[in-house]
């Protein structure tokens, strides 16, 4: 997989375990960037190596709490809507006792997660003018397979292409897992936040292992092999 234009990487084997972490440096391609949170009590905490009996020994995590932990990019990703999308998070321990938030866009309040019961997927576009959107995954209504998220490790991907209201996830073994198709769903994000939207609704609950997000030239091709190796990547992570 190649490199993303932002990148929130829980691989850290030098951070002590149950570290607060702040300021954690942006993997990706386009500038000196980090993701940030004030407030200590907002701070996910780091997961060091041997502590997750579901992660294989090299793997460490962000644990985000379930109440108001988040981190925010200190400087915005614009995802257009004339470019490609491409997003991957990859998760372990998620609790599913209510809607999850995995990233959100503070400017008009855009966000993508997962439903309560680990049946569907939450997306707002991020206009003013428009609502939640709950999408079966438990089904095979527009999707090739029936997918429940577990509190393994697990991977969504959102990709997009250029200049359409199409939204497609795909899940840890590459299979498409749900398709939408609503007008304005592909509304321009300013993309920033990881875990958390607005005044600390609907919280990431689990341990967070990667966020990548990819825009324009730089998103990987949409092939049954190429989402299928991403899946193989995460499920290394795997005790």
């Amino acid at each position: 997989m190649g490199k993303a234009k932002v990148r929130l990487s829980a691989f850290d084997p030098t951070v002590n375990t149950d570290t607060k972490r702040t300021g954690v440096g942006s993997k990706g391609s386009v500038g000196s960037r980090t993701w940030d949170q004030a407030n200590s009590n907002g701070q996910p905490q780091h997961k060091g190596l041997g502590n997750n009996a579901k992660l294989a020994g090299f793997a460490t995590s962000l644990n985000f709490d379930g109440t108001n932990d988040s981190l925010t990019l200190s400087s915005a990703e614009h995802m257009n809507f004339a470019e490609k999308w491409f997003w991957v998070f990859a998760f372990v321990d998620l609790d599913t006792s209510a809607d999850r938030v995995l990233a959100y866009s503070s400017d008009v309040g855009g966000y993508v997660g997962i439903a309560s019961g680990g049946t569907g997927i939450i997306y707002k576009a991020n206009s003013s003018k428009s609502s939640e959107l709950s999408i079966s995954t438990n089904n095979t209504d527009n999707s090739s397979v029936s997918y429940t998220f577990g509190s393994d490790v697990e991977v969504l991907i959102l990709q997009r292409a250029a200049n359409t209201n199409v939204l497609n996830f795909y899940n840890i073994d590459g299979y498409l897992i749900a398709s939408v198709n609503s007008m304005g769903t592909g509304t321009a994000w300013n993309l920033d936040t990881v875990g958390i939207r607005g005044s600390f609704n609907d919280p990431f609950s689990g341990q967070l292992l990667d966020a990548r997000f990819y825009n324009d030239s730089d998103c990987p091709s949409i092939t049954q092999g190429s989402l299928q190796a991403i899946g193989n990547r995460y499920k290394q992570y795997k005790d």
